[in-house]
């Protein structure tokens, strides 16, 4: 459920009515709201970094080499 509500967020910066319905029936209004603030936290830092040119960590793995099949 989580992965397709951050999938839907990312690919329309939106979560459909029926996604949002199913999400309530596991998760309460707090856990809810936490999945959007979260994504945009994680998408805000992304912008900063990346224009700003932060380095990658020595060693640290990127997300594409651990999500990987």
């Amino acid at each position: 459920m989580l992965i397709r509500m951050v999938d839907a967020l990312h690919d329309s910066c939106d979560v459909d009515d029926e996604l949002w319905r199913s999400a309530q029936e596991l998760f309460d209004e707090r856990q809810l709201l936490d999945v959007p603030l979260l994504c945009g936290w994680y998408h805000a830092i992304c912008f900063a970094a990346r224009t700003v040119r932060v380095e990658l960590e020595l060693g640290a793995p990127r997300f594409v080499d651990v999500t990987a099949a």
